[in-house]
């Protein structure tokens, strides 16, 4: 690589996402769209990105080093384009074909290293390409970089297909089953991933260490409503109090009986969560024919109100 820019850095850019309340990967993909322009006019940066424009104000303001000094047109400094390029190419531009092989390998060994679902924990296993719509899905949420993950229960493994393609991430695996424990750990021992292991039930109160310690929370809880409960509000107790925490969650029924899933909708709403965007049958499960073998992926905000909220922590299993 040749000799960065003074000021410019991985460091620099983690910097200006905290200074402006924004994920490292939105602050790259920003920066890509003025890399790969001559210039952008301000209001079309806005529409571009859909960041209004008092807060891209403030994101400019934070990048003044990178740029040509303020004006109708936004444009990178010219010695500062090669260096920023590098920095893209790095952390935010992929090879698809490399992230599929890499994904579809890593899928291939979770199939042959997982453990049977327990029915007793309500486990019904995603389908492979469900993992791989995941990892997807959360990279273009810009949550596989430079981000603390939790697993709320993660038989699927879904920790694992991330690590694969994530980069300066720190993932911590929450679970009852200390045999998915041991294979989460097994796997990513052999491959070096960032994973940490706990034996903990989710019925009981969260670790303290573990309070507001991550940027974003992934749980598949068992689809009553005391389940979707209780793990929400380890969620939300785990999460980080910033505009950038994420709470994703998944969750379905059947749907002859579409009033349970308005249930759920509502108490999402009561804590004060905010719906970003619901995943219509997103995930594919081996089983759970009950709910037509799939379930929908919901991506939540924080928000002021957000609170936990204090309900029925022991029957959270179908079989309770």
């Amino acid at each position: 690589m040749s000799r960065i820019s003074e000021g410019l850095s991985y460091q620099s850019i983690g910097a200006i996402a905290a200074q402006t309340e924004l994920k490292v990967y939105d602050v790259l993909k920003l920066l890509a769209i003025l890399v790969e322009n001559t210039s952008v006019e301000n209001n079309l940066l806005v529409q571009a990105t859909g960041i209004p424009k008092t807060h891209m104000g403030r994101i400019l303001s934070a990048m003044s080093s990178f740029l040509e000094p303020p004006s109708r047109q936004v444009i990178i400094k010219k010695e500062m384009r090669e260096d920023l390029l590098q920095l893209l190419d790095t952390y935010y531009y992929h090879d698809d074909q490399v992230i599929n092989k890499r994904l579809q390998n890593q899928v291939d060994e979770i199939a042959q290293y997982r453990p049977k679902a327990q029915r007793d924990f309500d486990q019904f296993i995603a389908t492979d390409a469900t993992l791989i719509r995941r990892a997807h899905y959360l990279q273009e949420q810009g949550e596989l970089l430079q981000r603390k993950i939790l697993f709320l229960g993660d038989d699927d493994h879904t920790s694992i297909a991330i690590a694969s393609i994530a980069q300066h991430v720190e993932i911590t695996v929450i679970d009852v089953d200390s045999r998915m424990l041991e294979s989460i750990s097994s796997i990513a021992k052999r491959h070096r991933y960032p994973i940490t292991t706990i034996h903990h039930d989710v019925r009981n109160p969260l670790l303290a260490h573990l309070n507001e310690s991550y940027d974003m929370v992934f749980t598949d809880p068992p689809y009553t409503e005391a389940g979707v409960s209780v793990f929400i509000n380890q969620g939300i107790t785990a999460l980080s109090k910033k505009q950038t925490s994420r709470l994703y969650f998944c969750y379905s029924n059947s749907d002859r009986a579409r009033e349970r899933e308005l249930q759920i909708q509502s108490q999402v709403t009561e804590q004060g969560l905010l719906i970003q965007e619901k995943q219509y049958q997103f995930n594919r499960y081996q089983g759970a024919e009950s709910i037509g073998s799939a379930s929908s992926l919901w991506n939540c905000k924080l928000t002021p109100k957000t609170q936990i909220t204090h309900q029925n922590a022991v029957d959270i299993y179908t079989n309770s």
